[in-house]
């Protein structure tokens, strides 16, 4: 994969994880301490997370890394 093939399927995962969760982007943010600036980011496809986000992330919204990361 590409790595705008990478950022695309990151950002796809990501929202549909967060619809599956029933969470907002503001509650994902308060329960990961993550900006909602930088998860809009993520789901847009604008940029990629760190490891240690994807770490918060996958805990959060019960999805192991491999899951978003394909």
């Amino acid at each position: 994969m590409s790595d705008p093939e990478k950022t695309e399927y990151f950002a796809n995962q990501l929202k549909l994880a967060i619809q599956e969760s029933n969470l907002s982007t503001k509650q994902l943010a308060a329960k990961t301490g993550i900006s909602k600036t930088t998860i809009n980011h993520w789901k847009h496809g604008t940029t990629l997370p760190r490891i240690q986000s994807l770490v918060k992330l996958a805990k959060v919204l019960d999805k192991s890394v491999s899951w978003f990361v394909g």
